[in-house]
């Protein structure tokens, strides 16, 4: 009935991100927050220690969604089928850039500082966002799909922290 409406996924976004996300919202809710997580007075000791580690996960992911969203072509039968893989991984690495720069800049414009992790965080949302349209879009609408996916992931994980919810790792967003 989704096909009918015009919705299209060319990378199985939908199915892959909906059910990790709403996964790992439900394992934080059940877990619940670790101990001292928002009565603690010094927000330091639960912010990430590990940046590197944090930057290195951010690159093997994006480095694998080019499998993920180019290799969702199925196969290189045909010219079209090649401007298929090469639109995706322009647009992946477009919208995957874009939400870096806007998870930077929406972090310095709320602390006065650059982060690491926001940067990283903002990566990953411009990725999620452009997965399922990835070879369906031009590369101008990749830059405004990364700016959203970005600005989305800040917003929950600005909402999740004032509604208690404890993510750790920022899975949810």
């Amino acid at each position: 009935w989704l096909g009918a409406l015009g919705y299209s996924d060319f990378a199985g976004s939908g199915v892959v991100h909906v059910t990790g996300g709403v996964s790992a919202l439900v394992g934080t809710l059940v877990i619940g927050p670790r101990e001292g997580r928002f009565a603690c007075a010094d927000a330091w000791e639960f912010s990430p220690h590990n940046v590197p580690f944090i930057s290195l996960g951010t690159l093997i992911l994006w480095f694998g969604w080019y499998g993920f969203n180019c290799g969702s072509t199925g196969g290189m039968g045909s010219a079209s089928d090649g401007y298929s893989a090469v639109i995706a991984g322009v647009n992946t690495t477009i919208a995957g850039g874009m939400g870096g720069l806007m998870g930077l800049f929406l972090h310095f414009v709320r602390s006065g500082k650059f982060d690491v992790p926001a940067t990283c965080n903002g990566v990953l949302g411009g990725l999620v966002g452009i997965t399922a349209g990835c070879a369906m879009v031009t590369p101008a609408a990749a830059v405004v799909i990364g700016v959203v996916g970005s600005i989305l992931v800040d917003i929950a994980t600005v909402v999740l922290e004032q509604l208690g919810i404890d993510d750790p790792v920022g899975a949810f967003p």
